[in-house]
Order: C-alpha cells, then structure tokens, then sequence
C-alpha cells in the first residue's frame, strides 16, 4: 500500500512536466512521505505488542527520509536528463534513472521495513508474554484433561484451531465434563509456546499428534468422538478416515480457503502464496481476531505473530485431503456448525469440500447446522450459549 501511495506521488508529479519533478518541493514532499513511513511502521498499534514513541521511532523517522532522500534524487536525476533532452540538449548517462526504479526501490524498502517491525514484535511477543519456566507454554494456553466422573466410557478430543490453543472452545471443554464426558484438548506441536515453534512445525506433525491423541483416549475409553475447531477441523477429519471415531463435530472446519477482506484487491489465498517465499512473518492485531463479540479478544492465547511458512502447508495439506480419499474413508455420525458471516474460513467453501461427505452418510447421519450471529471463534461469540449445548446434547445423543 506504502509502495501504491509512493508510485502515486510520482505519477502525478509526472504529469505536471519534468520541472514539477525537478523541483525542490518535489524532495521535500517525498522526504515528508518517507518519514511518515517511517514513523508510521515504528509505531503503528500492534494489539498487545504495542510500540511506544522513543528513541527508535526518531530513528525510523530519521530512516526514512534517507531513503525517501535517495529515491528523490533519482527521481529528479531523472526528470532533469528528460527536461535537458526535451530542450535539444543530450541526455547525461548518469540521469537515465526512471521512476519506476525508485517505486521498485521503494517497494522492496517497504519489505525490509516489515521484515524489521515484523522482527521486533517477534521479538517483544516472545519477552512479554508470561509462560510456564520448564515447558514454556503461554499461561492460559495450557492442554485440558477433565474428568467426567469415574463411570465416564466415552471421551472427547478437541482439537484447537491455527495459532490457537484450547481457549478457543471457550465454555465447551467444561460444559462436556459437566454432561459426563471425559475431555482431552491437547495443544498441537508450535502452539501455545513461540511462533518460532510454529514456524518449525506443520501439517504431518498436527496430523500425528492428534492420532496419537485419539491412540492414548482409546486405550481407556470404549468411544472417543473428536470435536475440530477451524485448522481443527482438517485434523480431526483425518483422525476420522484413519481411526473408528464415535461422532464427530466440525465447527468452522478450514476447507483450503481463507476469507477475502473486501479491501483486498485479490485472493487472500493467492497473496499468502505469493508472499510466503519473501515474508516470514505476518502481524495481526486484535482487528484481525475473528469474533464479534470483542469481550472475548482477551480470553485467547493466541499468536500476534503468524509464520507464513506453516499457513501455506496447512493450505496445501487441505487441497490434498480434498482429492486423496480421505473425506471417503469417514464413517462416523457427524454434526457440521458454520457460521454464515466466518470471516476466517468461508463458509461457502466447508459446505462446497464438505459434500461428497454428506451426499454419502446422507442427512440422517450427518447435520449441518447454521449461525447467523457470529463469527470464526463461535465459542466465544454472541451464540455461544445456543452453541455449546448444541454441541453436548449432539455428542450425547451419540452415546455416552
């Protein structure tokens, strides 16, 4: 966006003649722009990692009007040798700098500004968040064992979304041991920890976490039904087609496709691919945490830093899963939940993947149930008290 706005400047400059370019207003307005830039990505709010104005946001500043310096004396360079070669006079070699190679310039400067905030918010969500000493989890982010009562023969696995943790069920890890359910809702491996784990992990080791997830409940347990949650979802689907799962809940499931942004001037699938090879990390703020009902953003344990590299193998891992059978080998009872507005997972897209599945179990054995009032994080949105009995009264009529 930074590069457009440049790019804007010197069109229009441009188009008012080579002189305009020339100009010493023309340098000073793109010094002006440059420290903006500058100070804008220093101390732009990033949810709980927020930077403050200090020594760093002078250097930024002072940073970006050195190289709004440097791309202004290329422009002008340019603009001079182009008014000098209009006027009869030859062009000097060392003037032929146009000025799409300054918005070049500019452009992969503002990748090298990211890279370096996106360093720093690594850096200050890693120091400032609090976590266990011995396994480093992020406090509150910790796996659920609960206890459904001695007597309990059916347990269930959650099974949490992308750079999430078990927060992300809100009340449902409680409100199923209530109803005599055992409840296991381990963390996924590079969740709950650093985003530098995350970075490290990926689809084949969430698969075989959950696996052995299911292994373990199973061995003292007759049924173990499995409840995923957005990237959840993809996993809990391959817990189904490689285990004899009870029942199975699908809420939000992601399907390989992430919502657009109506700012967005093409795919967020596309752009994320077309990033990741030059982007190691993305920051999100409280902005971009999918929920309506804002009361809740402080109740989850989840990254503010996203590493793209995982992102974009859970994208592919879910395109696989759509063409490799594994939908095919699902034989459980299975309750879908979408929400209509899901500004994360489409919910369009679920319906769409999710079809061979319930043209095959057929309405009676699998449900899909819809809300209107809430967004991605359902658990903790306006209809989680509608949610969440929804889902204990289906598991318990499952069998339990």
């Amino acid at each position: 966006m930074l590069a457009t706005l440049l790019v804007a400047l010197v069109v229009r400059l441009s188009g008012r003649g080579a002189d305009r370019l020339s100009s010493r207003g023309t340098t000073f307005s793109l010094l002006g722009f440059g420290a903006v830039v500058g100070v804008l990505l220093e101390c732009m709010p990033f949810s709980a990692v927020r930077g403050a104005i200090s020594a760093r946001t002078i250097v930024a500043g002072l940073a970006g009007v050195f190289g709004a310096r440097l791309i202004a004396r290329g422009v002008r360079a340019w603009a001079v040798g182009y008014r000098d070669e209009d006027r009869g006079a030859p062009r000097a070699s060392a003037r032929l700098i146009h000025p799409v190679l300054s918005a070049g310039i500019a452009f992969s400067g503002v990748f090298v500004m990211h890279e370096s905030c996106a360093s720093r918010h690594l850096a200050l969500e890693i120091a400032t968040t609090a976590r266990d000493a011995t396994t480093h989890v992020v406090h509150g982010a910790e796996p659920l064992d609960l206890r459904g009562g001695d007597d309990a023969r059916t347990a269930v696995l959650l099974l949490h979304g992308f750079v999430g943790s078990p927060p992300d069920f809100g009340e449902l890890p409680a409100a199923l041991a209530g109803a005599g359910f055992d409840v296991r809702a381990p963390l996924s491996p590079g969740h709950g920890t650093t985003p530098r784990d995350l970075a490290e992990s990926g689809p084949s080791a969430w698969f075989s976490a959950a696996l052995a997830e299911y292994d373990s409940l199973a061995e003292t347990h007759e049924r173990v039904a499995v409840v995923g949650f957005s990237m959840g979802g993809l996993l809990a689907e391959h817990v189904a087609a490689a285990r004899p799962v009870s029942a199975l809940v699908l809420v939000n499931p992601f399907s390989g496709e992430i919502t657009t942004p109506s700012w967005c001037p093409v795919p967020a699938d596309t752009l994320l691919r077309a990033l990741a090879p030059f982007v190691e990390y993305v920051m999100r703020s409280d902005a971009f945490v999918r929920v309506y009902d804002r009361s809740a953003v402080p109740k989850l344990r989840a990254y503010r830093t996203i590493p793209l590299a995982p992102a974009v193998a859970l994208q592919e891992a879910a395109g696989v899963a759509a063409t490799d059978g594994t939908l095919a080998r699902i034989d459980a009872p299975t309750l879908l939940i979408l929400s209509e507005t899901d500004r994360a997972a489409p919910a369009e897209t679920a319906r769409r993947y999710l079809e061979p599945l319930r043209e095959r179990l057929g309405a009676e054995r699998m449900q899909v149930e819809t809300f209107a009032a809430s967004d991605h994080l359902i658990f903790l949105d306006r209809e989680r008290d509608t949610v969440i009995p929804r889902v204990v009264d289906w598991l318990r009529a499952q069998g339990r």
